[in-house]
């Protein structure tokens, strides 16, 4: 029965040979290469993507801006953001399934590693839709790590799926409009886009870090 016990386990070692393989060339990659290396065939080029998106669910050091971005490059804008639609919903699925896989016990053990883990506490679990939303926008702890975590702990999946794409989609839009402009970074579209990218993100952490205290006072 120990041998079936550490099973669970077997996910976390995956993810760690993975970083072991790809880490180093993963952190440093740019929208640049992944424009390079995608496929001239569109469908190609999408079953490309999807398999980045994969990929990054296995790497909290792969930058998912720079998939926003090369995705408007290579795709015309409103097919660019069904696909970057579709491999968030990629992304953010496999590590869910990991979570749930893995059980409470091994992703605690793995969230004892982060200091900020303990405000994951804070956060009421009964609304899946509100935390998932919630935990994408205010940056606690690595999306992937976050990901796990509400597989863990018994989210379900169609509320933490639209949860999680609501919260990534404000920057995802304004960041694949960008890449789809990037040639011409001093044209309005691309200064507009940028601009709306900085201040979505700024009002959508002051608005969640408020509901959290406000939330927090109203436990005592």
């Amino acid at each position: 029965m120990r041998i079936f016990r550490y099973v669970r386990f077997l996910p976390f070692v995956a993810i760690l040979i993975a970083l072991i393989l790809f880490g180093a060339n993963l952190k440093n990659i740019s929208f640049e290469q992944l424009v390079h290396f995608s496929p001239d065939n569109y469908l190609l080029a999408v079953l490309f993507f999807m398999g980045i998106y994969a990929l990054k669910s296995v790497s909290v050091i792969f930058p998912l801006v720079a998939i926003y971005l090369a995705a408007g490059v290579v795709f015309p804008t409103p097919w660019a953001i069904v696909i970057n639609f579709l491999g968030l919903a990629v992304c953010t699925t496999l590590p869910y399934l990991l979570g749930k896989i893995c059980g409470q016990e091994a992703v605690s053990t793995l969230l004892g590693r982060f200091k900020k883990a303990k405000r994951l506490e804070e956060i009421s679990m009964q609304n899946g839709v509100l935390v998932s939303y919630l935990l994408r926008v205010v940056s606690i702890l690595p999306g992937d790590i976050v990901s796990m975590f509400l597989g863990a702990y018994g989210i379900r999946y169609p509320s933490y799926v639209i949860g999680s794409i609501l919260g990534l989609t404000p920057i995802m839009v304004p960041a694949t409009m960008m890449g789809s402009s990037i040639t011409d970074p001093f044209s309005l579209r691309f200064l507009l886009s940028f601009l709306a990218m900085i201040a979505i993100s700024l009002v959508s952490s002051l608005l969640c870090n408020r509901y959290m205290r406000k939330k927090k006072e109203d436990k005592r």
